[in-house]
């Protein structure tokens, strides 16, 4: 989330964009933010898979051997053992998948429902199949709210002299270990 809201800071267009959209969907000052009210935002929802592309949480997923028999890859043959290892930050950043793929760029998220389908496809935050991520479910309906709550709220400042770049740990970190802001209420803030 923060490193979302650090992309946001730093594209105000997209930061005013997307208040706008929550500003029409809750447009009450006594708001109660709930998923329900935000779960099919369209520019949230595409902030949210351009946020969690281009700054994931992960470098990687965790090893797993190719079963038995091994696997045909993309054409190569890779032995049954072998360990395999996702370079996630690599997959996030590929340009044949994601023109311009170190851009911030919610629209991309925005196009076609088979364009998206694809991005979709190569979008690993929280992996896929039957080892996928258990909380990811939880883990949106917390993103949506929180962002869509905070966003709808405030403006933001980023306070200089903070290193954001990512740092590999067992996750990608800001490599100050946090994003310090300066809140600003909105004018049409929720109480």
């Amino acid at each position: 989330l923060s490193r979302t809201l650090h992309m946001l800071i730093n594209h105000p267009e997209h930061m005013q964009r997307l208040y706008e959209e929550l500003l029409e969907a809750i447009p009450s000052e006594d708001c109660q933010i709930s998923h329900a009210d935000v779960q099919d935002l369209p520019y949230l929802n595409a902030v949210l898979h351009e946020g969690l592309r281009i700054r994931s949480v992960a470098a990687g997923s965790f090893p797993r051997l190719v079963p038995p028999g091994g696997a045909d890859y993309n054409g190569y043959y890779v032995p049954e053992g072998t360990v395999s290892v996702s370079f996630i930050f690599a997959m996030h950043h590929e340009e044949s998948v994601y023109k311009d793929a170190c851009a911030f760029q919610p629209e991309r998220w925005l196009g076609q429902k088979e364009e998206v389908e694809e991005l979709k496809k190569s979008l690993f935050a929280f992996s896929f199949g039957a080892r996928a991520c258990a909380g990811r479910r939880l883990a949106w309906l917390e993103l949506r709210t929180a962002l869509a709550s905070i966003v709808r709220r405030y403006n933001f400042e980023e306070l200089p002299g903070q290193d954001m770049a990512p740092r590999n740990r067992f996750a990608l970190v800001p490599a100050g270990n946090q994003l310090l802001v300066r809140l600003h209420r909105r004018s049409q803030s929720c109480k």
